[in-house]
């Protein structure tokens, strides 16, 4: 891994457009002797590292070739002769780096241009660089990114390019596992390119973009106007007066700049406290708690006309550029919400000795032990209007958690995912007798109705009793674990798994390892631009062992050709990363294994 004061750049082979969940890889070219950012490009074997996903359930712009790496919505979908234009939705997301920073300030440095700008006049709206730390990359969850004060500016008919810096926010400086994301939106009616051909990550404050609203990334005591905000992305600051609301969905057609005669769930904020321009206005999501409590109009009509400053989230809001996901605000000079400058808590990994506490599990991430009392559930799909307190009358899949068994506070609480089966009977909010009742729980820490949750549960202690699978004891492992994972003498199934139990959850390994076993089900040969497989290594065709071997290659890297190349009941050797994915799931890394041989063959 290379810290910031190397280079990285985008450099791609990819040979077809596909609207795909991910496609092989950018690959890592070496930094040029005496520094310097012209880097060639590679026809070589694709490096893992890089990831290209298609989101919110729409096409994958993203593609490569030998001299470029784009998104457009205008190609030949489907295997047509011709070019059309299509919704698309996508992401770029680099591999993780280590980001040491003396001075504690990174920035990324982009090659890049926007052609056929003329067919979207949004197309600034619909470029935007996220950062995150430790983000799934089988995924792409907003709610994980944070977005980068930036926003594309050059337009280009000749593929000419321009080198623009964007700066990092200090937190993700001196971090393990930070990635960046390049997302691209295009509507149907029309579509730019955007085109990246390289890509640095260093040390260092990055030069002014013309387009940053504020020319640097707001701060509580120099806040972002509204104006500004409309044109500005990621977390920030903004001030201004509360005008009105919004009453519909159709923004322009929904301004009312009046106090409300019934409760609302946002507020319209402008530079005048006379303002009665739609155009001029930025709508503010209240979130339930104490920022509502605080800024919705009805019950606080002395704030008509007042001027606030909240902290939130730059993106659409009714269609239009607004502010979500309002965390903090200053209300006749008292703070309200979650003052984001406050120090962070350090979050130490728990154990069942020492588990979390509902509070720090909602500032951490991964696997965790975390202990807390069940206070309730969640009814529907919203957090907000759907979460209870008390005994649910039908619903099981879910409950909530919080540090003290009478919590009616909806921040102070966490939602959890019952899995089918033991969990679930046990845990279940249903069971009048669990409300109240304090539980320890094993699971992940992740996004859950849109907020800080636990999914993917799979053990439990309630009244002493334990239930589900203690992560803290080894698995019992059928048969005897063989092999050292060298090419000579590669891990049987049983050793693999052994040996993948003591890497940790999300741990791959450091180096490839050699796996032999029996076929036992084929999920996927793709033969096409993907180029990978999927299937199941057993010690014997019974399957009393089960490893997945998770998108690998061909032999010596190669894309399969053959949709056949590997069969239930084929003796298979594979070689390449491995890891215990989510600490449940032993498989190989995606696109980082091969084949070595099957049934005896090398090639």
């Amino acid at each position: 891994m290379k810290t910031l004061s190397k280079f990285f750049a985008i450099v791609t082979v990819v040979a077809a457009f596909a609207a795909c969940e991910d496609v092989p890889m950018p690959y890592e070219i070496n930094e040029p002797a005496g520094g310097g950012k012209t880097l060639p490009y590679s026809t070589v074997a694709p490096k893992a590292g890089w990831t290209m996903l298609g989101i919110d359930n729409l096409s994958n712009p993203w593609s490569a070739g030998s001299d470029y790496t784009q998104a457009t919505g205008y190609q030949k979908w489907d295997g047509a002769s011709a070019k059309t234009n299509r919704e698309v939705s996508g992401v770029l997301v680099s591999p993780a780096f280590n980001t040491a920073a003396k001075s504690g300030k990174i920035k990324i440095s982009i090659d890049y241009c926007i052609a056929y700008a003329k067919n979207d006049a949004s197309y600034k709206d619909h470029v935007i660089v996220y950062v995150a730390k430790g983000a799934d990359v089988k995924k792409f969850n907003k709610a994980e990114w944070t977005a980068l004060s930036w926003k594309p500016t050059f337009e280009s008919s000749d593929w000419t390019l321009k080198t623009e810096e964007i700066q990092v926010p200090d937190s993700f400086a001196n971090q393990k596992d930070v990635r960046i994301a390049f997302w691209f939106y295009a509507p149907e009616s029309g579509s730019t390119t955007f085109e990246i051909k390289n890509f640095i990550f260093e040390e260092g404050v990055a030069g002014d973009n013309p387009d940053d609203p504020a020319g640097e990334k707001s701060t509580k005591e120099k806040p972002y106007s509204v104006a500004q905000a409309q044109t500005g992305v990621g977390s920030q600051y903004v001030k201004g007066y509360i005008v009105g609301y919004v009453d519909g969905q159709n923004y322009k057609d929904s301004c009312v700049f009046a106090v409300p005669s019934a409760a609302q769930t946002e507020i319209l904020l402008a530079d005048s406290p006379d303002e009665t321009s739609c155009d001029k206005c930025i709508p503010v999501q209240l979130p339930a708690g104490a920022i509502r409590t605080a800024l919705e109009l009805k019950a606080n009509s002395g704030l008509y006309k007042k001027e606030v400053e909240v902290y939130g989230s730059l993106e659409k809001y009714f269609g239009v550029p607004g502010i979500k996901s309002t965390s903090w605000a200053l209300v006749n000079g008292k703070a309200v919400g979650t003052d984001p400058d406050a120090p962070k808590p350090v979050v130490d990994d728990s154990t069942k000795e020492n588990p979390l506490t509902v509070a720090k599990a909602q500032l951490g991430t991964g696997n965790q032990y975390v202990k807390g009392y069940i206070v309730g559930y969640v009814e529907g799909q919203v957090y907000d209007s759907g979460a209870k307190f008390g005994v649910a009358a039908s619903v099981e899949t879910n409950l909530l958690l919080a540090d003290n068994a009478g919590e009616t506070d909806l921040t102070k609480c966490m939602p959890v995912q019952l899995p089918t089966g033991a969990i679930r009977d046990a845990l279940k909010p249903t069971i009048a007798s669990n409300i109240g009742k304090q539980v320890e729980l094993y699971g992940s820490l992740e996004k859950y109705f849109g907020t800080a949750g636990i999914k993917s549960v799979t053990w439990a202690l309630l009244d002493n009793k334990s239930i589900g699978k203690d992560p803290t004891k080894e698995d019992v492992i059928a048969g005897e674990p063989k092999g050292t994972g060298t090419q000579t003498d590669p891990y049987n199934i049983a050793g693999v798994l052994k040996f993948i139990a003591t890497l940790g959850a999300d741990k791959n390994s450091s180096s490839e390892v050699y796996v032999s076993g029996t076929v036992t089900a084929v999920k996927e040969i793709d033969t096409g631009q993907y180029g990978n497989a999927t299937f199941t290594l057993s010690d014997d065709a019974a399957g009393s062992n089960v490893f997945t071997v998770y998108r690998c290659y061909s032999f010596g890297n190669q894309h399969f050709t053959d949709s056949k190349a590997v069969k239930v009941g084929d003796k298979v050797v594979v070689k390449g990363l491995v890891v215990n994915y989510k600490g449940n799931t032993p498989e190989t890394v995606q696109n980082k294994a091969c084949l070595y041989s099957v049934n005896g063959a090398t090639d």
